[in-house]
Order: structure tokens, then sequence, then C-alpha cells
């Protein structure tokens, strides 16, 4: 038996994520080291097993994850049995919960950033995930040292997808967790496919737009 590092043996295949430190606006390396130590130990997240930084560039070392749910769409066509899809969303769901449950919102959940395990591994069959770079935190320390909901920002710049988001890009109103359909939009669009909003004329899309509070019965 290897030796072990983090749970991981040393002749296992790991994943490395690089990034220069002379990115423009700053890495978000750090952020996702940040937010994979909080999720250590946690289920449909992967695993982080070494970060550092050089003088030219960042990096960390994660547990290695096979392909990812917009590559399996490409390769086998879009999920078709109801099962399959209940399944999925039941993972894609926990996995979110495992992020909520540390204080953080993904803001970049998309087919690409949902991944199985790695073939012939017990994490084949569950998704995982991944890319936490857009991620932000919304429960803060207080003055009185108790964890309370982080104060919305007046005006925020745009972090999520044009074709899911253009009401919340147009008024630049910060994104935490909020009741909304957008959340159910990018499930369907993980299982079945874009939805291509962007293909619909500007004053349909606004009819669709008002905030759920202000639908009434009658």
């Amino acid at each position: 038996m290897s030796p072990r590092h983090n749970g991981i043996r040393q002749c296992d295949r790991a994943a490395l994520k690089a990034e220069s430190n002379f990115v423009a606006g700053g890495t978000v390396l750090k952020l996702e080291v940040q937010i994979l130590r909080r999720l250590a130990g946690r289920p449909h997240v992967p695993q982080l097993i070494h970060s550092g930084k050089k003088e030219l560039y960042c990096y960390m070392v994660m547990t290695l994850l096979g392909d990812s749910l917009g590559s399996l769409q490409k390769k086998i066509g879009k999920v078709a049995s109801v099962s399959t899809q209940t399944r999925v969303g039941i993972n894609i769901l926990f996995g979110v919960k495992q992020l909520h449950d540390i204080g953080f919102v993904h803001r970049d959940l998309k087919p690409a950033n949902v991944a199985i395990g790695r073939p012939n591994t017990p994490d084949y069959r569950f998704l995982h995930i991944l890319d936490f770079g857009l991620a932000r935190e919304f429960v803060v320390i207080g003055e009185n040292r108790k964890l309370q909901m982080r104060r919305p920002r007046p005006r925020a710049l745009f972090r999520e997808k044009k074709d899911i988001s253009e009401m919340k890009k147009r008024t630049q109103h910060d994104i935490l967790l909020k009741n909304s359909p957008i959340q159910l939009q990018i499930l369907f669009e993980i299982i079945n496919g874009p939805l291509h909003l962007q293909e619909r004329p500007h004053s349909t899309k606004l009819q669709h737009e008002r905030p759920i509070a202000s639908y009434r019965e009658g």
C-alpha cells in the first residue's frame, strides 16, 4: 500500500489546476482553495490534495474526476428517462447544498461544471460540482461574532451566464439565495441542454421577467 496524503495514495492520478499570478483582476485560485478546504470530506465535490504558490503561478491539486455532464451530453445525447433525470437532479442539488452549507453560492452552475466520478472508483456513479472561481460568500461573521447573512451590495458586477440572467444583469442586483426560476432553468439546461433564450425577441423576454412576487392569482 502506497503512502497517503489526505486519503489519496501517492500512485493515484490527480487533477492539477494552475493560474498565473499576473492575471488582470487577480487570481481566483485562492478562493477555490479556500472553498475546497471547507468542503473537505463532503460528497459530490472534488477533494483538495495540495496547493501552493510559486514566483510566476499558483496551483492546486485535487481529485481527478471523469467526464463533465456537458461532454456526456455531446457523446450520448440528452438524458431521456425520467428516473435518470431525477437522479441527476438529486445529485446536483445535493452538491449545491454542500456549497450552501459552508456559506457560498456557486454562480456558474452549468453542464461543464458538473462531472461524474473517475471510472472504476466508488465515486463513478455520482455527480460532482466543481469550478468555484465565481462563487461568492453569503454568510459572514458579524460584529457580535455570530454568523449572519452578508448584506447585498447596492450594485454588483455581472458574473452569471448571459442567457440565464439578463434581468439581473440590467438591474445589477446582488445575487445571493433568492426565490427565482433561474435555479430551475439551470437544472433544466444541465439535464436537457440549452434553452437558447437569447434567440427570443427582446419584448417577449421582458414579459417573462417579472419577479415571482408580482404574480397574483386571478
